[in-house]
């Protein structure tokens, strides 16, 4: 038999058929070589296990002692040792990964990272408080949570309480930046703008100015502002004056707000730093007793509390009110009670602006009416103001509003006036149209006021005599020291009044101050009175509209007009021991001084010393 045919023996399968003779496929080749390999590994298995076996059973080595594997029966190691065998231990010791001390010193976690106290091996979080495993990636998963993000940046934000203790470029830079905000504030605070402007100030002043680092790290907006000036500028002006007033001379002027009932000082004194006399604002005092002994005893409160003398204050001025000026029962007369020297001053605008409106008495009252409501009928109203710029541009008027009468602009009365008179032609054909067409009852009521002639007189007479009283008062609210000027100011304004109803021969030689003003028979006559060129004018273009009694009407109130004011002017200047003292100050003014009149100031200076 060949070998193909004993090959074909062990590996043609039974379901094959079979043809000898006939030659096999490829694929039924493989199939029988995979057969026969199959067979002989089951008989190699085989035998091995047997000669395993054997070998277990009788005691003899599988390898050789070299390789130092011997297999062993167990009952031959019970024969050899009979101690009992240990049991396996599990292995329970556990590997901790120790922090790495590169880690402590990188600029990245050298801030905020440390060795932990009770665990060396494990770090610890400054910031968070809390123990952090060693390995880098536990360190860097905490360096990513949201709470040590967020305490890092307000530890950023906050600075450290060693850093205003070692001086360095860090301290001189933060120092020029409380420098740089406090100018700033301090600039809003003088020229009196809102608080609100601090929110974009800095901001401004950072994009003007790139370069500068100090601009940039400026961080002031409204509410830190406001602190600076509450408790940092406040508190340092306060303290600096009070310390000045308790060693010199000074003076104080003092006004209430009725509306929250507070008391406002403010202290001048000659300021030796700046060489000159300044107004400082004192204090806001909260007042519950708004009678005069409540004042002074909220201001004796005040100067015990801060240990002022009241030996050093020489001066006392306010407003004309009764309760400040009062002389049996004012705050004036008891500071006179305390102190006998202090120095009083009314309010000179506050006098000549009460005399303005006492002296308007005399005059009709419907002239008042009349102004208050053309303003209120043209100010209600959006639509008759649009009517009302139609009329203004038919009769070539300026486009300008009307104003409204104020008692406390004490200047609003003359230029109420004015512009009346400016308006007039508009104003006269716009009420007549709406007096007309729409039938209103008031417009009824202004336009007969506006037709009248005399209402047009008097209007254009106060337009004359008010701009005289006025300068006088804007004279004396200016920011210069006038006081050596008011003797000769006041004089020479009462003198051209008095000139308008007095008699030459009167005026001219005497004393303005010995004139009687109560005695008619130094009045002109009454149709010699002046009133102004502009009255004369309407009177003329209107002379046969105005009769006789009414002219003279006119000019009895003009004349008493006149009357009134010159009779409180007198009362409250020329008459008053204050105004007779003034008459030494004319030694300031240098005019006087280069005349040579007075000759001496020794009668001044008397003054002072006595």
């Amino acid at each position: 038999m060949q070998s193909c045919d004993v090959f074909l023996l062990f590996t043609w399968p039974r379901h094959w058929p079979s043809r000898p003779g006939v030659s096999l496929s490829c694929s039924d080749a493989v199939s029988a070589v995979f057969r026969l390999l199959g067979y002989l590994f089951a008989y190699f298995y085989k035998s091995f296990v047997n000669i395993l076996c054997f070998h277990v059973v009788f005691g003899e080595p599988i390898m050789s002692e070299e390789k130092n594997m011997v297999i062993r029966s167990d009952s031959d190691e019970n024969d050899k040792d009979n101690t009992p065998k240990r049991k396996k231990q599990k292995c329970t010791a556990s590997y901790e990964r120790k922090l790495p001390s590169k880690l402590l010193t990188h600029e990245k976690f050298s801030g905020w990272l440390v060795v932990s106290k009770y665990n060396p091996g494990k770090g610890f979080c400054k910031l968070c408080n809390c123990e952090i495993a060693g390995s880098l990636s536990q360190i860097e998963r905490h360096e990513n949570t949201e709470k040590h993000k967020k305490t890092l940046k307000s530890t950023k934000q906050t600075s450290k309480v060693t850093d205003f203790m070692k001086p360095g470029p860090s301290s001189i830079h933060s120092a020029q930046i409380a420098a740089a905000e406090l100018k700033l504030c301090g600039f809003i605070a003088e020229h009196n703008l809102p608080i609100a402007l601090l929110d974009h100030l800095p901001g401004l002043v950072a994009n003007v100015c790139p370069d500068s680092k100090i601009a940039k790290d400026i961080k002031c907006a409204k509410t830190k502002g406001t602190y600076i000036f509450s408790n940092v500028i406040s508190e340092h002006d306060f303290s600096n004056l009070v310390s000045k007033l308790k060693v010199t001379k000074f003076s104080f002027i003092i006004d209430d707000i009725s509306t929250i009932k507070q008391l406002v000082l403010v202290a001048r004194h000659y300021d030796t730093e700046v060489q000159k006399t300044v107004d400082k604002f004192l204090t806001l005092l909260e007042i519950k007793d708004t009678t005069a002994l409540g004042i002074y005893n909220c201001i004796e409160v005040f100067f015990n509390s801060n240990e002022i003398s009241f030996e050093n204050l020489i001066g006392f001025a306010s407003d004309n009110a009764t309760v400040m000026m009062g002389s049996k029962g004012g705050v004036q007369h008891l500071l006179k009670q305390k102190i006998s020297h202090i120095f009083i001053q009314p309010c000179v605008c506050h006098s000549l602006y009460l005399c303005a409106p006492k002296a308007c008495t005399a005059l009709p009252h419907y002239l008042e009416e009349l102004a208050r409501n053309i303003f209120s009928y043209l100010s209600n109203s959006p639509k008759r103001l649009n009517e009302y710029k139609e009329f203004q541009t038919f009769t070539i008027t300026n486009p300008q509003k009307n104003i409204h009468i104020s008692y406390t602009r004490w200047l609003s009365l003359e230029q109420v006036v004015k512009r009346i008179l400016e308006q007039w032609p508009a104003l006269l054909m716009f009420f007549t149209s709406a007096a007309l067409e729409d039938g209103i009852p008031m417009a009824s009521r202004i336009l007969e006021g506006l037709q009248n002639p005399i209402t047009k007189m008097y209007y254009a007479f106060l337009a004359y005599i008010l701009p005289d009283i006025n300068k006088l008062n804007l004279e004396y609210q200016a920011e210069t020291l006038r006081i050596h000027k008011l003797r000769n100011s006041i004089n020479t304004s009462v003198k051209g009044i008095l000139s308008n109803f007095i008699k030459r021969e009167i005026l001219k030689p005497n004393d303005i101050s010995k004139i009687n003003i109560n005695d008619p028979s130094t009045y002109l006559r009454i149709d010699d009175i002046y009133c102004g060129a502009t009255v004369e004018s309407i009177y003329l273009d209107n002379s046969g509209k105005i009769s006789r009694k009414e002219l003279q009407e006119f000019q009895v109130k003009i004349l008493n007009f006149y009357v009134c004011l010159t009779k409180q002017m007198f009362q409250r200047f020329l008459s008053c021991e204050l105004f007779a003292k003034l008459e030494l100050l004319k030694a300031l003014d240098p005019a006087n001084v280069i005349e040579g009149r007075p000759k001496s100031i020794i009668p001044l200076v008397m003054k002072f010393l006595t």
